[in-house]
């Protein structure tokens, strides 16, 4: 019998960072750099910049080593929720990781080279709850799928974080997006088509996106199919 593949099998995700922490990172930052740090990150395909402190109410592993967060989203291409269940869907989701980490230590050598220190956390890195931080940060909301709504993609990317020493980041101190809770308590696209039950049963391990590369609960979502706005003004009428 073949080996079942999973999406591990296609990630080798390490640290990729070329540039070392400054040894006294500077612990408040200008209005010119943070404004050259997005337009870094814009260019390089983020399509969304938040900032919050960590909760360590979301850390699952080790402690980062800073607090003071830089939270973005990346857009997950269409063909990656397009492909048939199996090992070509695990491929292409692989390579949408690899692009988004890719992202995220560039982003990070940036701001090290202006120098502030970075702790940087990638996609498929579980030491923190990454979906929670990005609700956190006012980038989203979290659906009845598990996967953070955003106005930009709706549940369609991925999420990557930045810890840096600069204190003095624009930090959200409000969700706009809380309508999403509600929105969704009346949908249920996802729990319906949701191929193995697991957010019926709100069972992650009967998930088979990791295992097949299932994305029924991002195509089925009318986020996904008609866009954030057209959604929000449906059920705001």
């Amino acid at each position: 019998m073949d080996k079942l593949h999973t999406l591990a099998d296609y990630l080798s995700i390490e640290n990729e960072s070329k540039i070392e922490n400054p040894k006294n990172p500077k612990i408040e930052i200008n209005k010119q750099d943070l404004i050259e740090i997005e337009e870094y990150g814009y260019y390089l395909g983020i399509s969304e910049f938040k900032y919050t402190r960590f909760d360590m109410r979301f850390l699952n592993g080790e402690e980062p080593l800073y607090r003071n967060t830089i939270v973005f989203s990346f857009e997950m291409r269409k063909e990656a929720i397009e492909s048939e269940l199996g090992d070509e869907a695990l491929r292409i989701n692989a390579n949408v990781y690899k692009e988004a980490d890719c992202v995220v230590f560039l982003l990070s050598d940036f701001i090290r080279k202006k120098g502030y220190g970075t702790d940087p956390v990638h996609p498929f890195d579980a030491r923190i709850s990454i979906t929670k931080v990005g609700q956190e940060s006012g980038l989203g909301y979290i659906g009845k799928s598990g996967l953070l709504l955003t106005s930009a993609h709706g549940p369609r990317q991925k999420i990557g974080v930045i810890f840096v020493s600069a204190s003095n980041l624009p930090f959200n101190k409000v969700n706009e997006h809380e309508w999403i809770k509600e929105f969704c308590d009346t949908c249920n696209n996802c729990l319906n088509h949701c191929v193995n039950d697991a957010i019926f049963l709100k069972d992650k391990d009967k998930c088979i996106a990791g295992s097949l590369g299932c994305t029924e609960c991002i195509s089925s979502c009318p986020f996904d199919k008609i866009g954030y706005q057209k959604v929000k003004e449906k059920f705001m009428s």
